[in-house]
């Protein structure tokens, strides 16, 4: 396949996949050059989007504040006059 036709494939422009694979070590290429299927994987997985660490911590159960931290309430000023031995 040649580079034009998978850019226009992926919606990009000849230069974003000259750039990718220059940027891969692939040298001497232009828009009318053949691309092998391994270039053409290695370009796809480049445009992938990165998969972000809040999706993985959205996998993982969160437990929820007021179970994991249990406060005591606090008792008014009053109360705690009457308690207090004098």
């Amino acid at each position: 396949m040649r580079i034009s036709e998978f850019a226009k494939e992926l919606g990009k422009s000849n230069k974003e996949v000259l750039d990718i694979l220059a940027g891969q070590g692939v040298t001497g290429k232009t828009h009318s050059s053949n691309i092998s299927e391994a270039e053409a994987a290695a370009v796809k997985r480049s445009l992938a989007p990165a998969k972000p660490a809040a999706a993985a911590e959205k996998a993982a159960p969160a437990k929820p504040a007021a179970a994991a931290e249990k406060v005591a309430p606090a008792r008014p000023a009053a109360a705690a006059e009457k308690a207090a031995p004098a």
